[in-house]
């Protein structure tokens, strides 16, 4: 990369941090030259330029704040207070908002009202230490894409046999957060669960085929979690938040929606920025969910937002092993003397890292379970361990 171009994405990337600069700069010549008097010796078309610059600059300057601004803008993130750069956008509404919304949480728990407070502190303590402490697969952080038309159509009509024509979302369950949990304003607004009882498989198998394609220096992808349809309702609020270990790379698809208008989904990329990205039904959102922050904070002004989540762990090494293999497992006994036994993979479990295996010993049908991979080895392992001694012994 040439220095030319390398300046050029700066500019790029940071043009309206650039325009934010040189307005201040602007206004400042502007208000300097006022106090000395020199604007009386500018003729007037001149004048009318530089006025019309920097009120120009000045108009760009505040749609830039207006699309691009940090955490503790929209929502409390990382901290409980709001920035200055909060009240310029939405005047003292959020502050106003986010104290209804604790309030409400201690009404719903008055038992456990303190509770209400202390998760919020592990939101905000969370949010601020473990998107640092990850590590990025991609350049952004996210990426919208679009189911195909078949699996969205199969959806969609899953969607109108199940929910709509069987009374709507009111004749949904609702669904069951834990006590004080402040992620979403649960006690005001209730979310409702539709559990998807088929179509698993299908969706699975698209959305990895998505993500793969998003994240090719992946070996593998280990599946965590499939859920929905959840079912957000009026005024409903998620408190923005990043997941936990081993909700790693996700997908949220919105399946159907009724609302007066947008309910964005609000990501902060790599670089801090706030994201706001709209979804209509079939629409899929892919993002790094355990160091991407993600919420809505805005209040759903409509009947509903319906949506199926989708969770993987992104394995960047294959295992070694599979279920059904025979296997020679080193194992201690009551004399803690470690030697191989012959043993069945029944299970494969992914770790961050690494994988371990649950197993089922042939001699005594006993499981041992989460098996390190680095105390299991194949037959092949054991037959050329043994080659290898018998030519040490040779070169004794």
């Amino acid at each position: 990369m040439t220095a030319g171009s390398g300046i050029l994405d700066f500019v790029k990337k940071h043009w309206c941090s650039i325009i934010s600069v040189l307005g201040r700069i602007l206004l400042a010549v502007v208000s300097l030259l006022s106090t000395f008097h020199h604007l009386q010796n500018i003729s007037t078309p001149a004048l009318t330029m530089i006025y019309s610059a920097t009120f120009l600059v000045l108009y760009i300057t505040t749609v830039c704040i207006a699309n691009e601004y940090g955490v503790d803008t929209s929502w409390p993130i990382h901290y409980q207070s709001l920035t200055d750069a909060s009240n310029q956008l939405f005047g003292n509404d959020k502050t106003e908002l986010y104290d209804q919304y604790i309030k409400g949480c201690q009404k719903k728990y008055p038992h456990i009202a303190q509770q209400c407070i202390q998760n919020e502190n592990e939101r905000f303590r969370l949010n601020r230490n473990q998107p640092k402490q990850m590590t990025n697969y991609t350049d952004t952080g996210y990426k919208k894409v679009r189911l195909s038309d078949d699996l969205f159509a199969t959806i969609q009509d899953y969607w109108q046999q199940e929910v709509i024509d069987k009374g709507g979302i009111e004749n949904l369950q609702i669904e069951e957060w834990p006590e004080a949990n402040t992620y979403t304003n649960h006690w005001d607004s209730p979310s409702r669960m539709k559990h998807l009882t088929k179509y698993h498989a299908e969706i699975w198998r698209e959305t990895e085929a998505h993500i793969r394609e998003w994240i090719p220096s992946a070996k593998s992808f280990s599946r965590s979690s499939l859920y929905g349809i959840r079912v957000y309702t009026a005024n409903s609020i998620l408190a923005t938040h990043v997941d936990r270990d081993p909700l790693i790379t996700s997908a949220i698809i919105n399946v159907a929606q009724d609302v007066g208008e947008d309910w964005p989904v609000e990501v902060y990329d790599h670089e801090g920025q706030a994201q706001n990205i709209t979804m209509q039904p079939g629409d899929m959102v892919l993002y790094e969910s355990h160091s991407i922050l993600h919420g809505r904070p805005f209040p759903l002004k409509g009947r509903y937002f319906a949506n199926i989540f989708v969770h993987f762990k992104p394995l960047f090494h294959d295992a070694k092993f599979r279920v059904g293999d025979i296997v020679e497992v080193l194992w201690e006994d009551e004399y803690e003397q470690a030697e191989y036994f012959e043993a069945t993979i029944i299970k494969k479990i992914d770790y961050e890292d690494e994988f371990r295996y649950d197993v089922r010993f042939s001699n005594d049908n006993q499981v041992r379970n989460e098996v390190l991979e680095g105390n299991i080895r194949s037959f092949s392992d054991m037959v050329k361990s043994m080659h290898h001694e018998e030519d040490s012994h040779r070169e004794l």
